[in-house]
């Protein structure tokens, strides 16, 4: 909804407020349709004016006003945190996918099926298949841990 819409300030660009009179009654008008309705808007312009009420500073007012909309961006920013997590944690669990059929296949090779194995090279297989296994189980529990700090 647009603020020239919404009814809670005066529509016409030549107005100023002049009374405490004409700015509690926008505060009561705004902080009805807050309560009613949970509203972002109506919110901002009744904190505004509560502060400019109690202070009748502008940089005090615009002060609490750029914390409330802070405030406000966070509380957004929080409803779309399992959004983020999901779209970082798609792809770790794919890339542990990957690393656990690597491993698994290297886990399954056999060096005596191949040509000309002798005792010398089937020891040198074996040692690098154990230490690529190695790092892709550390791997497995460094991305199986973040995910779980992640979330």
């Amino acid at each position: 909804m647009f603020l020239s819409q919404s009814g809670f300030l005066p529509e016409n660009d030549g107005v100023l407020l002049e009374s405490d009179a004409d700015i509690e009654t926008i505060r009561i008008n705004v902080a009805n349709a807050a309560v009613r309705a949970g509203a972002f808007l109506p919110d901002l312009i009744n904190n505004s004016i509560i502060q400019y009420t109690k202070s009748h500073s502008i940089s005090d007012t615009i002060s609490v006003l750029n914390s409330n909309l802070d405030l406000n961006i966070h509380r957004l920013d929080l409803n779309y945190s399992i959004i983020r997590y999901l779209v970082w944690a798609i792809p770790t669990f794919g890339f542990m996918g990957t690393v656990i059929g690597i491993a698994n296949a290297l886990g399954r090779m056999d060096i005596n099926k191949f040509m000309g194995a002798t005792a010398e090279k089937v020891l040198i297989f074996r040692e690098i298949t154990a230490d690529l296994g190695f790092a892709f189980g550390t791997t497995i529990v460094a991305l199986a841990l973040s995910a779980i700090l992640v979330f």
